[in-house]
Formats: structure tokens, C-alpha cells, sequence
């Protein structure tokens, strides 16, 4: 089993952000040099406990159903943790039966310094490989936002030189880890996959890509420049919401502060003040709080636009102040603020089996220890995706409420004159 967790600086996971943002590495290090250990989330703890299932399952010979009911990291395994895992073990078993002669390597350690620069290293969750071949490569996602096996080469916006005019490349997470296991294992290529249960796509729950030998070169050579911004003397900023949305220094970072106060410049201007877009937020701030009727169109347009990146900066900067205080302990630095518990969590059954066991001696239907609720169509098809379609004539999806959002975002716009209410004298 995997044991503790390391994060480097430069990276798989973080590969996108420090490729095209430098200033977030250096950033970041001020960040721990204060005190910071490193932060989490409940679903990233559902994600790791899924991996330890999967990994479990595949060195150990484990059904993932067995795990269902028992404890993981302290997390209560429910169905869609197992059909997570079930998805992790189904790829591995695939791939070992289209290639019998290759050596499996789960959570396999790699140290790219050699390749990339010192304090490169990371973990690939499933690698198939044998020397002078193609190796198979495969990261398990438990999230909900989808992540591709490729990325547009031009997101890649400090490396067009290198990358030659090309069009798409890997998602650079996976050919940090192809790098990695091409150097130690010497093989030619990478077949490059996400395997993803929790986010639809078109291609399924496994996406894949291939890595060549040219392709891999040239990975290396984008990581050796994209390391070397990073010790730069003035590292570039470069925020953005992918960039920004798993940052550390989110909620103190000078490149975001800037670009922040330049997106929301004009958003406060005094009610008539429309003629100019670049009043500073800092210098002019509006006499009187305006009540929504007293805004024009053309303010509340800046307020749907704008707003939300305000609502992220304020609870950026209250996660920042939580971490300052009690992960850094430095409270009683902060007048009038103190640390308190909050409500306790969930109870939880110490031992699930005793517990059941307790129940059917004390009398205690099947029933009335475990219910029973139907599975949701999402879940149907999860678990039994080869019945699903028997189902479809049968399962109903709501159409999604109106949303007010700029004209830039995804989705085509909507006629709203079929949806205002009509007056009662022509009803």
C-alpha cells in the first residue's frame, strides 16, 4: 500500500498550473516557509480512500463490494466509492489481459530530477511496462469535473517555441508520469488514459492518449523550461480559474490581487457613472450601497460578470485567514478572532459488521438495518451498465433552470419572451 503522502512543488498534479503560472512555485514555498502543511477536502479524501480500494483490490485479490460498509482512511465506503474502485480494477484486469507479458507497477514512486530538475518526483496509480515497448499508463480520477487525456498545445502559453506548432499534446499531468516511467524503464512510447467514473464523456469512463518517443522529448524539454521560469527573479503570474481553483496561495497571491482589482474596476462605480471602465476599486468606492432597482442594465450585467470572482476572493481570503490562524497557530494575532470546535460530525458506527451483528441479535430486521431504497438511474448505470439501456423509455431528466450568465459562457442563449408571465387582462 501506498505510504504517506509527498506533494512536490513542480509536480504532476500541479503540472499545468506551474508550467504556465512560475510564480505560484515560489509562491507557495513562502507559504510553507510560514507554517503551512498542506490543506485537503472531503472529496479529496473520498478520492485517495477510492484509490487505496482499487490499489487494495488488484495487490491483494479483494472484491471491491467487500469494502462496501467498512471504514477507509475513516471514510464510510457507500456504493459509489465501490464502483469507483470497480471501475480502477475493471482497467487494470483489461489491461493485463491484452497484455499478459508486462509487468503491472500500482502507486509506482518516480523521480524525475534526472529528467526534469531537483524535487521533481510523483506517483502513477497503474503502469504496464516492459522495456523498448510501449507502456500503459493510466490515472484514476474520482472527480466530478471532467479531465481530458489531451489539452490544446496553446494553453501551453510560455512554450510555442518548443512545442513546434502543434496542436494538442498530453494533459500534462500524464506525461510528467510518461516521462518518468519512459526514463526508467526505457520504453519507446506511452499510451497515456484517465480513467474517470464520476464525470460522462463521450469516450466513456477511460480516455486515452499516445505519447510518442518525439513527443516525450519534448515534454522534457517543455518541464526543463517551465522549471527554470519558476527560479526566475521576477517568476510570471499568470492567473486564470483552472490555474487558481487548487492554488495554495490563492487567497494571498499579488498576480491574482492585480488581476482581481483590474476585473472589477468600473464594477462599483456611483450610481450614473457609467462614461469610464477603469475607475480604480481602491480610489472610488460608490457613496451609498444602491439597491438592486437603482442599477442599470449595464451594472447589473457587471455584477452577474464580475460578482462571482468578488463572492471567490472574499471566501479565498476567509480560507486563507482559517489556515493562518489555526494551521499556522497564529490566532492571537488576530483581534477579536478565536478558535472554536464546530458541530460534531455524523455518528458513525465504530465497527459496521459488530454493529450489524449487534442488530440481528437484538431482534432487528434486515429492513431496519440496512432499508431499502431504489437505485438512482445514474447509479443503475454505474453498476449495471448493460441493463441501462432496457431502462432509458422509463427514466425522465428535468430540463435545467434559467441561468443568467455572460455571453462568452457555454450554452446557447435562450428566447425569454416565451417564459415572462402573461397579464391577467389577456389571459
Amino acid at each position: 500500500m501506498a505510504g504517506p503522502m509527498r506533494h512536490s512543488l513542480i509536480g504532476a498534479s500541479g503540472a499545468k498550473r506551474w508550467l504556465t503560472c512560475p510564480a505560484s512555485v515560489p509562491e507557495t514555498q513562502k507559504l510553507i516557509d510560514a507554517g503551512w502543511e498542506g490543506s485537503t477536502s472531503p472529496a479529496a479524501e473520498r478520492g485517495t480512500a477510492v484509490h487505496e480500494i482499487g490499489e487494495m483490490c488488484v495487490l491483494q485479490g479483494r472484491d471491491p463490494q467487500s469494502f462496501a460498509g467498512e471504514y477507509v482512511n475513516d471514510i464510510l465506503v457507500d456504493q459509489d466509492m465501490v464502483a469507483g474502485a470497480e471501475a480502477y480494477v475493471a482497467e487494470v484486469e483489461a489491461l493485463r489481459a491484452a497484455h499478459p507479458e508486462m509487468e503491472v507497477k500500482i502507486e509506482e514512486e518516480l523521480d524525475l530530477s534526472f529528467d526534469i530538475g531537483e524535487g521533481a518526483f510523483g506517483t502513477a496509480d497503474i503502469a504496464l511496462v516492459e522495456p523498448f515497448s510501449t507502456g500503459y499508463l493510466r490515472d484514476y480520477k474520482n472527480g466530478r469535473t471532467l479531465v481530458e487525456a489531451s489539452i490544446p498545445a496553446e494553453s501551453l502559453i510560455h512554450d510555442q517555441d518548443i512545442l513546434g506548432g502543434r496542436t494538442s499534446v498530453a494533459n500534462p499531468q500524464l506525461a510528467y508520469y510518461g516521462l518518468g516511467l519512459a526514463s526508467r524503464y526505457s520504453l519507446d512510447s506511452i499510451d497515456a488514459g484517465i480513467i474517470q467514473p464520476n464525470a460522462p464523456h463521450d469516450e466513456g469512463l477511460v480516455r486515452s492518449y499516445f505519447i510518442d518517443e518525439q513527443e516525450l522529448i519534448t515534454w522534457a524539454m517543455v518541464f526543463q523550461a517551465g522549471v527554470a521560469r519558476t527560479k526566475a527573479k521576477r517568476p510570471i503570474f499568470h492567473p486564470t480559474e483552472d490555474n487558481c481553483h487548487f492554488c495554495p496561495v490563492k487567497g494571498n497571491c499579488p498576480g491574482r490581487n492585480r488581476k482581481r482589482e483590474a476585473d472589477l474596476q468600473g464594477m462599483f462605480q456611483p450610481i450614473g457613472e457609467e462614461k469610464s471602465a477603469s475607475i480604480s476599486v481602491r480610489k472610488k468606492m460608490p457613496t451609498k450601497t444602491p439597491s438592486a432597482k437603482e442599477l442599470t442594465p449595464r451594472q447589473l450585467a457587471q455584477i452577474v460578470t464580475e460578482g462571482p470572482k468578488m463572492i471567490t476572493y472574499i471566501q479565498d481570503l476567509i480560507s486563507y485567514a482559517e489556515e493562518f490562524a489555526i494551521k499556522m497557530g497564529r490566532v492571537n494575532e488576530m483581534p477579536g478572532m478565536k478558535v472554536i470546535k464546530g458541530r460534531k460530525g455524523s455518528r458513525q458506527w465504530v465497527s459496521p459488521s459488530d454493529a450489524i451483528a449487534r442488530m440481528k441479535r437484538l431482534g432487528m430486521s434486515e429492513d431496519q438495518i440496512f432499508g431499502k431504497k431504489i437505485l438512482s438511474p445514474t447509479q443503475v448505470q454505474k453498476t449495471s451498465p448493460d441493463r441501462y439501456c432496457d431502462l432509458e423509455d422509463i427514466i425522465t431528466q428535468p430540463d435545467g433552470k434559467l441561468k443568467l450568465v455572460p455571453e462568452s459562457a457555454k450554452g446557447d442563449a435562450v428566447d425569454v419572451e416565451m417564459f415572462k408571465p402573461i397579464p391577467e387582462n389577456e389571459q
